[in-house]
């Protein structure tokens, strides 16, 4: 049932009971849909369209949070020996700034204020636009850049 409250006439612990209200009944709904499709999730589909083999084949079931509640492989994955960790070769990289930033790195810039935290960014992002690193002053890919500040 919906009721029109005018908001200027509840205290402040009216509408924060209000918001936790809503925050229940959303909570709730997002458990229910979850329930849901937790149950109609074909678990014996995903185990037959995994290749004989395959070290993850997952046998189990939901709970009606719809987490995972049963894992089991076909076969035991063994642990890695440490030669063959240390001889693995290195992961391709996804460099945005060569040797510097990888595409999806997050950055941080901090510093006082009058630190040169702006005048750096918009060096830095001239530089990747005209395909030139920031630091070594070699030519790369040229970058799509946004500044905003």
């Amino acid at each position: 049932m919906s009721k029109i409250v005018d908001l200027d006439k509840l205290s402040v612990a009216d509408l924060a009971d209000l918001v936790a209200l809503r925050r229940d009944s959303e909570r709730r709904d997002a458990e229910e849909r979850t329930a849901e499709r937790a149950e109609k999730f074909d678990w014996e589909a995903l185990r037959a369209s995994l290749p004989a083999g395959h070290p993850d084949k997952v046998v189990g079931h939901a709970h009606t949070n719809g987490h995972v509640d049963h894992v089991d492989t076909d076969e035991p994955r063994p642990s890695p020996t440490l030669d063959e960790i240390l001889n693995a070769g290195e992961p391709d990289y996804d460099w945005v700034v060569p040797d510097l930033i990888e595409r999806g790195d997050r950055v941080i810039l901090t510093g006082p204020e009058g630190g040169g935290k702006s005048t750096f960014l918009r060096q830095l992002s001239i530089q990747l636009a005209s395909g030139i690193h920031p630091f070594s002053l070699d030519t790369i890919a040229h970058q799509r850049v946004l500044y905003i500040d």
